[in-house]
């Protein structure tokens, strides 16, 4: 065993210029703080029962970000059935539903659906086969940018 621990850590050293991957020996606590990624290791047990530290990775910390379709049914006057419509395919993908008034020609409400940006293709195929329209729209936003859109809560 005593053998095994030298050839390893031999092995562990010749490699500190380079970081180590995951569950790969590292020796002693000095030298797992050395030679694994932001000096994170645990507790090993090989194939043999043996009983080392070896390094840990951070994990993967995967960005949330959202979108802001702008979802209508031709109107954009702010129908309550259009909303309605709006609301139910939203509440579909765990998003949330704002309205942004303003005036431009007969459309003075545009409704948009704040959502995770993994929810928009089930959002935009849902929406078109109850005869919906999704256009204009922010991808990989923040939550406060992807609600910048909103005027008055709809």
């Amino acid at each position: 065993m005593k053998f095994t621990i030298a050839i390893i850590s031999a092995l562990a050293a010749s490699t500190s210029a380079d970081l180590l991957g995951q569950n790969e020996v590292c020796g002693n606590n000095r030298e797992c703080e050395r030679d694994c990624q932001d000096g994170l290791y645990h507790v090993v047990v090989d194939i043999f029962r043996l009983v080392n530290f070896g390094c840990s990775l951070k994990p993967v910390v995967k960005l949330v970000t959202y979108s802001n379709p702008d979802c209508s049914f031709g109107q954009g006057d702010g129908r309550p059935s259009e909303t309605a419509k709006a609301r139910s395919t939203c509440d579909g993908v765990a998003g949330t539903l704002c309205q942004r008034k303003f005036t431009q020609g007969d459309r003075d409400v545009i409704n948009y659906c704040i959502m995770l940006d993994d929810n928009v293709e089930t959002f935009e195929s849902n929406y078109n086969a109850i005869g919906g329209t999704v256009t204009d729209h922010a991808n990989g936003v923040s939550y406060k940018d992807a609600m910048s859109v909103c005027g008055n809560a709809a």
